[in-house]
């Protein structure tokens, strides 16, 4: 049996949509017939095994940055105070704001070299990036082949700003990152052309894959008798609303006109929402809840009618959250915020079927919604879009390194 090492600086019992991806992945990697170590960042509580062939070993601290953001105190005037320093670091940090873990992570292996050097293949896992880091670093001192799995792309992720030394040190450390690793996947067909351009890459060298549902979390509950009741139709949104990639506003414009509707937002990324609300009159028609654990996201999508759904600016991004949505078979609301034709949340709901697109104007959302009743989409089976499909390419990979490396 191969011994797979994933570094996942996310991971249980942490949640969000990184922890969640990472998890898939080693519970793939498990089902495939893998023994895997996990090495991760510290946590107060432990986790249960997904079986004996598990072992997830966390390190000591999480780096000396942020032991220093846990001293302060939680009271709200600190808790500003640790936003704004948590923000500094993530804009001042080469690659990112955990590059401090990496550290962590040296210390981590030393103390336990020789569980380490008995691995069979590292795979690590971004974000953050430097999670790559510490694979190449693990993969030179056992001699072992190492392999990058990506969610966001990394030098040209538009959240991201840098200036044009920033840029290129960036580049170089990405370029000799993807240089030494074994293989490489990524999301969108979009991404592996741009990285094989970028980076002079061979096609054999990069695979794509999507992160998929986890059919454990999703129930299956009968469709939403509450709409009927109320005679409204109930929509939920959870997530991310930063205005580098979607912009809410042209939506709560568009609820202004549009009857027996309601809206659950579930964000805590863009303040300006609430005033919105106040300031359109909706408060009515929008109910605004901070975000809350993704477990308890997905059980909130069964209760409701239409999913809704923001899309990036790129193509080349395809939200985690999009197959969880699949999951409910229940309509999801896609609006579209690029022009491109390549669009690859576009590209997996046409393969779904059962969606309503719209641009992100008032007058495409009112147009689309006010006929809600009227559309009707046919859904494709969904089997298709679980994590034991969609992260296969993740399982060829290996195969194929560990394959090569035992010739």
């Amino acid at each position: 049996m191969s011994k797979i090492l994933v570094v996942s600086y996310h991971y249980p019992p942490y949640e969000g949509s990184c922890s969640d991806k990472n998890k898939k992945i080693v519970k793939k990697l498990l089902n495939s017939g893998f023994e895997v170590i996990v090495l991760t960042k510290n946590a107060i509580s432990e986790i249960d095994q997904f079986s004996d062939n598990l072992t997830i070993i966390r390190t000591a601290k999480n780096g000396i940055l942020h032991k220093s953001m846990d001293f302060l105190p939680k009271i709200n005037p600190e808790r500003n105070k640790r936003s704004k320093y948590s923000k500094l670091i993530s804009d001042s940090l080469i690659p990112d704001s955990t590059i401090d873990w990496l550290c962590e992570a040296k210390k981590c292996f030393k103390l336990n070299y020789e569980l380490f050097s008995n691995v069979d293949l590292i795979l690590s896992i971004s974000s953050p990036y430097s999670a790559h880091l510490v694979s190449s670093y693990i993969s030179k001192k056992i001699d072992r082949p190492f392999i990058m799995v990506y969610g966001d792309p990394w030098i040209y992720e538009p959240k991201r700003k840098r200036g044009f030394l920033r840029y290129r040190l960036e580049k170089t450390m990405e370029n000799k990152l993807v240089q030494e690793a074994a293989k490489i996947l990524l999301i969108t067909d979009w991404n592996k052309e741009k990285y094989q351009e970028i980076y002079n890459l061979p096609d054999n060298k990069v695979y794509t894959y999507h992160i998929g549902f986890n059919p454990e979390y999703i129930r299956t509950t009968s469709k939403s008798v509450k709409s009927e009741m109320n005679h409204k139709l109930n929509i939920i949104y959870g997530g991310s609303l930063d205005e580098v990639h979607r912009n809410p506003e042209p939506f709560l414009t568009a609820m202004k006109q549009l009857e027996h509707i309601h809206l659950s937002i579930y964000n805590s990324d863009n303040p300006k929402i609430a005033s919105m609300i106040e300031n359109y009159g909706l408060s009515d028609k929008v109910s605004l809840f901070p975000i809350i654990a993704s477990s308890e996201f997905n059980e909130l999508l069964n209760q409701s009618d239409a999913l809704l759904l923001f899309g990036n600016k790129t193509p080349f991004q395809v939200p985690g959250k999009l197959f969880n949505y699949i999951a409910t078979e229940k309509t999801i609301i896609y609006v579209k915020n690029n022009n491109f034709d390549n669009d690859g949340t576009e590209e997996i709901l046409e393969e779904y079927g059962n969606y309503i697109l719209v641009d992100n104007s008032v007058s495409s959302i009112v147009a689309k919604l006010s006929q809600y009743k009227q559309i009707s989409n046919g859904v494709s089976q969904i089997n298709k879009f679980s994590y034991e499909k969609t992260m296969q390419p993740i399982i060829d990979a290996i195969g194929e390194v560990i394959g090569k490396t035992n010739e």
